[in-house]
This record gives structure tokens, C-alpha cells and sequence, in this order.
């Protein structure tokens, strides 16, 4: 599953972002609106292990915001 704005693919458990540009806030949302994940990157790929279920993605960027939902199984 791959997202306009950045590519956010959900593969084996891990959701990756790419397509940074580096100085990205990353933050990561349940369903019941509890941040699961909050970090920081200049990296220009991001990954992390999620539980199944659904998710809010936000990346924050050089003053843009995206935000897309993903689907963990």
C-alpha cells in the first residue's frame, strides 16, 4: 500500500516511510487516538514495528504536513 505525498508501505509488521527529505517529524496514531510513535529523523527512510490494526500516520516537513492511514495485518 503506497500513499501520495511519501511512500508509506506496510511490509512483515513494519510500517517504511521514504521518500524524506531529512529534519521529519514522525508521528503515529491509533485508532482510539493515542500516539504510538513520535520521532524525529533526518533519515530519508523510516521504519517501524507496529501490532496489527489500524493507524494514523502525520509527517511533519519543512512546513508541510501529510497525513494517511494504514492498515497493519
Amino acid at each position: 500500500e503506497t500513499t501520495m505525498g511519501y511512500p508509506v508501505t506496510v511490509r512483515d509488521g513494519e510500517c517504511i516511510i521514504s521518500g524524506l527529505k531529512g529534519n521529519a517529524d514522525i508521528k503515529i496514531f491509533d485508532m482510539s487516538g493515542r500516539m504510538v510513535v513520535t520521532e524525529h529523523t533526518s533519515d530519508a527512510e523510516y521504519s517501524v514495528r507496529l501490532n496489527d490494526g489500524y493507524y494514523l500516520v502525520r509527517i511533519k516537513e519543512n512546513g508541510k504536513e501529510f497525513v494517511t492511514k494504514i492498515s497493519m495485518k
